[in-house]
Protein backbone atom coordinates (compact mmCIF):
# COMPACT_ATOMS: atom_id res chain seq x y z
CA UNK A 1 0.00 0.00 0.00
CA UNK A 2 0.51 3.65 -0.81
CA UNK A 3 -0.25 7.14 -0.95
CA UNK A 4 -1.11 6.27 -4.60
CA UNK A 5 -2.57 2.77 -4.49
CA UNK A 6 -2.85 -0.47 -3.27
CA UNK A 7 -1.52 -4.24 -4.66
CA UNK A 8 -4.07 -6.75 -4.28
CA UNK A 9 -4.82 -10.39 -5.52
CA UNK A 10 -7.90 -12.35 -6.58
CA UNK A 11 -9.40 -15.95 -6.96
CA UNK A 12 -11.36 -14.31 -9.76
CA UNK A 13 -9.98 -12.71 -12.41
CA UNK A 14 -10.31 -8.55 -12.41
CA UNK A 15 -10.24 -6.56 -15.64
CA UNK A 16 -8.46 -3.18 -16.03
CA UNK A 17 -10.13 -0.20 -15.59
CA UNK A 18 -12.83 -1.30 -13.75
CA UNK A 19 -13.81 1.25 -10.58
CA UNK A 20 -13.64 0.04 -7.14
CA UNK A 21 -14.63 0.80 -3.75
CA UNK A 22 -12.72 -0.68 -1.29
CA UNK A 23 -12.55 -0.31 2.76
CA UNK A 24 -8.63 -0.84 4.35
CA UNK A 25 -7.94 -1.86 7.86
CA UNK A 26 -4.84 -0.27 9.06
CA UNK A 27 -3.52 -0.22 13.11
CA UNK A 28 -3.60 3.28 14.23
CA UNK A 29 -2.73 4.14 17.90
CA UNK A 30 -6.31 3.98 18.72
CA UNK A 31 -7.06 0.34 16.85
CA UNK A 32 -7.69 -0.81 13.54
CA UNK A 33 -9.38 1.77 11.52
CA UNK A 34 -10.76 1.88 8.11
CA UNK A 35 -9.89 3.71 5.28
CA UNK A 36 -12.30 4.39 2.25
CA UNK A 37 -11.27 4.77 -1.06
CA UNK A 38 -11.92 5.46 -4.50
CA UNK A 39 -10.01 4.11 -7.52
CA UNK A 40 -9.85 2.02 -10.75
CA UNK A 41 -7.88 -1.72 -11.37
CA UNK A 42 -4.73 0.17 -13.34
CA UNK A 43 -3.36 -3.23 -14.08
CA UNK A 44 -4.11 -7.33 -13.32
CA UNK A 45 -2.46 -10.60 -14.78
CA UNK A 46 -3.08 -13.97 -13.75
CA UNK A 47 -0.02 -15.95 -11.74
CA UNK A 48 -0.37 -18.90 -10.34
CA UNK A 49 -4.21 -19.43 -10.57
CA UNK A 50 -4.94 -16.08 -8.58
CA UNK A 51 -5.28 -12.71 -10.01
CA UNK A 52 -2.52 -9.73 -9.10
CA UNK A 53 -3.54 -6.51 -9.76
CA UNK A 54 -3.15 -3.06 -8.73
CA UNK A 55 -5.63 -0.15 -7.89
CA UNK A 56 -4.58 3.29 -8.24
CA UNK A 57 -6.54 5.57 -5.64
CA UNK A 58 -8.13 8.75 -7.13
CA UNK A 59 -9.99 9.37 -3.68
CA UNK A 60 -9.82 9.18 -0.07
CA UNK A 61 -12.76 9.97 2.35
CA UNK A 62 -11.38 13.23 3.99
CA UNK A 63 -11.93 12.39 7.54
CA UNK A 64 -9.94 9.13 6.61
CA UNK A 65 -6.80 10.51 4.96
CA UNK A 66 -4.86 11.55 8.10
CA UNK A 67 -5.10 8.01 9.29
CA UNK A 68 -3.92 6.60 5.99
CA UNK A 69 -0.92 9.56 5.83
CA UNK A 70 0.12 8.32 9.26
CA UNK A 71 0.03 5.06 8.47
CA UNK A 72 1.98 5.49 5.22
CA UNK A 73 4.40 7.21 7.10
CA UNK A 74 4.80 4.87 9.65
CA UNK A 75 5.52 1.90 6.39
CA UNK A 76 8.30 5.15 5.27
CA UNK A 77 10.32 5.34 8.44
CA UNK A 78 9.98 1.37 9.09
CA UNK A 79 11.81 0.85 5.26
CA UNK A 80 14.12 3.43 6.13
CA UNK A 81 15.30 2.26 9.42
CA UNK A 82 15.91 -1.18 8.31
Amino acid sequence: MSRGGISCSSTAPVDPMTNVFVMVGVPSPAGEKLIRCEGYVAHSRMEGGRCVFGIKIMHVSEEDLPVLDAYIESLEKDKAES
